[in-house]
């Protein structure tokens, strides 16, 4: 579990010219919870797979002012995997994909 209270987070607002300005402010707290799993397998004796899938929920609250207010909870879930190839003379390739499902972030 993860808890954040006075969060860091960007802050994006739109002049009245229509140009947008980004600054950083506590703004937020945050809540995460869920479940991840680990995997770990020899496909040959030179292919090594590692992977690890996590779902999880997220609950997060803003207000730069009491009338700004918002709140947002949602679950989601996001997958890696590396596939690691060694060759003679401790010669290694790596490729790595990487998912996550849509989340919520912060909003002023």
């Amino acid at each position: 579990m993860l808890y954040t209270n006075n969060a860091i987070q960007d802050v994006v607002t739109t002049r009245d010219d229509g140009i947008s300005a980004t600054t950083q402010d506590n703004i937020g707290k945050n809540l995460e919870y869920g479940l991840g799993i680990n995997a770990s397998f020899k496909i040959t004796p030179h292919w090594q797979l590692n992977s690890d899938a996590a779902i999880f929920s997220r609950k997060i609250s803003s207000g730069l002012k009491v009338d700004r207010g918002n709140t947002q909870q949602k679950t989601s879930w996001r997958f890696n995997a590396t596939n690691v190839f060694t060759f003679p003379r401790d010669y290694s390739l790596s490729f790595i994909s990487q998912y996550g499902s849509p989340s919520i972030s912060y909003k002023p």
